[in-house]
């Protein structure tokens, strides 16, 4: 049980051997169930620090995936690098951005650029794939990243009928670029 208040640790636990036969066990001094205050012999047990890298906040972002995909001329995405016991880019832990060694790996091109100091922007350069890592007090993270020619990209014709004239609607890449083909007659109606 653990108090809410206190955080203090205690509960029912066996105390020695499964046996009351001092002939095969003569160390066995207590046996059996009791309560036992695991405070005493354990003053604190301090959960372990990680490092995540969010999109744009540690307080109300989002988790970057393993894999990011991304087009050339697609919009720059902002990194963050939080710090903390549960950082899961929206418990508010630490921001450590600035603080922290970025790195991109540059292999086999320099697929995309990190900029900025507060926040780092990442920007698709050139078609490719590298691995964007960060690196505070010994902890790490990292994700790879995949640049396509925006050409690659297909729109799904069946989707243009589900969307008007001048409103667009995501590609295979997720980017906002396919313009729909309904033809969205409206009318104002009077209340």
């Amino acid at each position: 049980v653990i108090d809410p208040t206190t955080g203090k640790i205690t509960g029912y636990g066996w105390n020695g051997e499964n046996t009351d036969n001092p002939a095969i066990s003569p160390n066995n001094v207590a046996n059996g169930m009791g309560w036992i205050d695991f405070d005493a012999e354990m003053k604190a047990v301090a959960a372990e620090n990680i490092l995540k890298i969010c999109y744009n906040s540690c307080t109300n972002g989002d988790s970057v995936p393993n894999n990011v995909s991304m087009t050339l001329g697609q919009s720059p995405r902002n990194l963050k690098a939080c710090y903390g016991v549960n950082p899961n880019c929206r418990n508010g832990s630490q921001d450590v951005t600035v603080t922290a060694n970025w790195s991109d790996s540059n292999s086999p091109n320099n697929s995309v650029t990190l900029t900025g100091v507060n926040t780092k922007t990442m920007t698709a350069v050139a078609e490719g794939e590298e691995t964007v890592s960060a690196e505070y007090l010994g902890l790490s993270d990292s994700f790879t990243v995949n640049v396509a020619d925006s050409s690659t990209c297909l729109c799904d014709l069946s989707s243009a009928g589900n969307h008007c004239q001048g409103e667009n609607y995501n590609d295979s890449c997720g980017n906002a670029v396919c313009p729909g083909s309904n033809n969205c007659q409206w009318k104002e109606v009077a209340p």
